[in-house]
């Protein structure tokens, strides 16, 4: 998940340090490509996510019962968690809601072949 701006642009989609390890180990190079997903499949992984965030958010505010669900969205937001796309872009677009959700594939360029290595997501966009 991430959010785009009015122009299109991704923002709000850390440019976490672990990426360099997966970028060398698969021969890419460069900024993450995105293709946002459409249709049913956007549905159904929006459904899923909502289902994933509220167990989340619970589990959490169990273990760490002095915590308001602000606090919550407010370390999210000022410290994203690799691995966390979706809680981290929540955290920002609940600051931010000018911004679009996107849900979709994320990856990088295949050094010297143009092809996109999808670390997440399956690079298709669905119907």
């Amino acid at each position: 998940m991430w959010l785009e701006d009015e122009n299109g642009r991704v923002v709000a989609d850390p440019d976490f340090r672990e990426y360099d390890r997966v970028k060398a180990i698969r021969g890419c190079s460069g900024r993450a490509q995105y293709k946002a997903w459409e249709g049913e499949k956007a549905k159904e992984a929006l459904a899923k996510i909502q289902g994933m965030v509220q167990e989340r958010m619970d589990v959490t505010m169990m273990k760490n019962p002095s915590m308001t669900k602000k606090e919550f969205w407010a370390f999210y937001r000022n410290n994203p968690v690799h691995g966390c796309s979706v809680l981290n872009a929540l955290a920002h677009w609940k600051k931010n809601k000018h911004l679009k959700i996107k849900v979709g594939s994320m990856g990088w360029k295949k050094s010297g072949r143009g092809a996109v290595w999808w670390e997440y997501g399956d690079g298709l966009k669905g119907n």
